[in-house]
């Protein structure tokens, strides 16, 4: 989310933060997938990840890599989103 969404994202952990939680409930991550009108919480994608979050919290079982070309994927919606 932070790279795909990032107000949403922030939103969130400035709501965690005012709560004084670790890390957002999977409803409150619903709640605002709901409200926000981003394609991405439309996907797929997000709703597996969603699902992982709720079943293994943040430590999924598996562990998650990036690369260079990734990180310019994430840049460059990141740069679009702003530019709209």
């Amino acid at each position: 989310m932070k790279h795909e969404v990032p107000i949403e994202y922030k939103l969130l952990m400035e709501v965690s933060d005012f709560l004084k939680i670790h890390a957002p409930s999977p409803e409150l991550i619903e709640a605002i997938s709901y409200a926000s009108d981003d394609i991405f919480f439309k996907k797929a994608k997000f709703w597996r990840c969603l699902m992982d979050y709720k079943k293994y919290g943040l430590r999924p079982p598996y562990s998650i890599h990036t690369n260079a070309n990734k990180e310019l994927y994430y840049i460059h919606i990141r740069f679009k989103k702003h530019l709209i």
